[in-house]
C-alpha cells in the first residue's frame, strides 16, 4: 500500500514519470478508474457538489436576466411580437455573446471554487464552501477577462458554423476541439496565481502545462465521460420505466415520480461536474509538481491523455 503524507502525494512513486510507466488500459476502465478516484476525493469533501447545484440555479437566473434585458433592448429598437423576426442579424449575435458571456462567468466562477478547493485537499488542507467561494471572488476579475474571450472565441466560431457551410462546420468543429485543449488548464492556471493573471498569459500557461507532460499527442479526455454517459442513459431508461408504471398504476404518481425523476438528474449532473473539476485540478496538480494526488494513480493520469498506441482510448 503506498505512504500517503500530509499532502496527499503517493511517496513511493518517482518523481518523474517513466516511459515503462505508460500503462496500457482501456477507455472504459480507465474512465472509471479516474471517476472512482475523483469520487474518493468528493467523499472527503461532500460539500463541493453543492458548487455544480448552485451554479446551474446561478445560471438559469443569469440567463433569466439577459432575456428581460434582451426582451426589453428588442422594444427599445423598435421591434414588436410581429417585427420581431426581423432583427438583423448583428443583433442576434450580440445578444447571443451576452447569453454566452454570461454562461461562462457563471460555469468559471464556479468550476474555480471547486478546482481551489480540490487543489487545496491535494495540498493536505481542509477545504469549505466558504474557502472554495473566496477564492473563486478573489480571482473574480481574471475570471471574467477570460470569460470574455471564451465568448468572443465561442461566437467566432458559430457564426463560422452559420455561414461557412460543410467546410465552415468542419472548421468549427476542429476549432472548438483545439479551443478545449489549450484552455483545459485556464482555471487551475488562474486560481493558482497569486496576483491578477491576463486572459492570454493563462490560456499559454494552460499551453505550457499540457505540453509540459503530454507533449502534443492530445488523445482526450473522453473516459470520464463514457463513465458519465452511462449513468445518464441509466437515468434515462429507470426514469422512463417509473414514469410509464406511474401512469399505468396511478397518473397521481407522477406528482411524486416526476420530481424525483428531475432531482436525480440534477444530482447526476452537479455530482458528474464536480467530479469532472476534480479530475481537472488532479491533472494540474500532477503536471506542475509531478506527484499525484492522493486516491490518484500517478500512470493512470499520465496515460490519461498521452497512452501507447491501442491504449486507454
Amino acid at each position: 500500500m503506498d505512504n500517503i503524507d500530509q499532502t496527499g502525494q503517493n511517496q513511493n512513486m518517482p518523481n518523474k514519470v517513466a516511459a515503462s510507466g505508460e500503462v496500457k488500459i482501456g477507455a472504459w476502465k480507465g474512465g472509471w478508474l479516474l471517476a472512482k478516484a475523483s469520487w474518493s476525493t468528493l467523499k472527503l469533501d461532500k460539500e463541493l457538489v453543492l458548487f455544480p447545484v448552485i451554479s446551474a440555479i446561478s445560471a438559469v437566473v443569469v440567463l433569466a436576466i439577459v432575456g428581460i434585458i434582451a426582451f426589453f433592448a428588442i422594444m427599445l429598437l423598435g421591434f414588436d411580437q410581429k417585427t420581431a423576426g426581423e432583427i438583423p442579424k448583428v443583433w442576434e449575435y450580440v445578444f447571443g455573446f451576452f447569453v454566452y458571456l454570461a454562461m461562462y462567468i457563471t460555469t468559471s466562477f464556479f468550476s474555480a471554487s471547486i478546482i481551489s478547493s480540490a487543489l487545496y485537499r491535494f495540498k493536505g488542507g481542509d477545504p469549505t464552501i466558504k474557502y472554495g467561494l473566496s477564492e473563486a471572488r478573489k480571482h473574480f476579475g481574471s475570471l471574467f477577462k477570460f470569460s470574455l474571450l471564451a465568448s468572443t472565441v465561442g461566437m467566432v466560431l458559430q457564426i463560422i458554423q452559420e455561414k461557412g457551410g460543410i467546410f465552415g462546420k468542419i472548421f468549427s468543429f476542429i476549432g472548438d476541439i483545439a479551443w478545449g485543449m489549450m484552455s483545459l488548464f485556464v482555471i487551475p492556471v488562474i486560481v493558482s496565481s497569486d496576483k491578477p493573471i491576463g486572459p492570454f498569459e493563462a490560456l499559454r500557461e494552460s499551453v505550457n502545462v499540457f505540453k509540459k507532460v503530454w507533449s502534443k499527442n492530445y488523445v482526450g479526455g473522453l473516459a470520464m465521460g463514457l463513465v458519465f454517459l452511462m449513468a445518464f442513459l441509466l437515468w434515462m431508461v429507470v426514469s422512463a420505466g417509473i414514469i410509464v408504471a406511474s401512469m399505468v398504476i396511478s397518473p397521481a404518481l407522477l406528482f411524486v415520480t416526476a420530481p424525483i425523476a428531475v432531482i436525480s438528474l440534477i444530482l447526476i449532473i452537479s455530482v458528474s461536474s464536480a467530479l469532472s473539476s476534480i479530475f481537472q485540478a488532479a491533472l494540474y496538480y500532477y503536471a506542475q509538481t509531478g506527484e499525484s494526488p492522493v486516491h490518484f494513480e500517478k500512470e493512470l493520469l499520465h496515460a490519461a491523455f498521452k497512452p501507447k498506441k491501442g491504449s486507454f482510448v
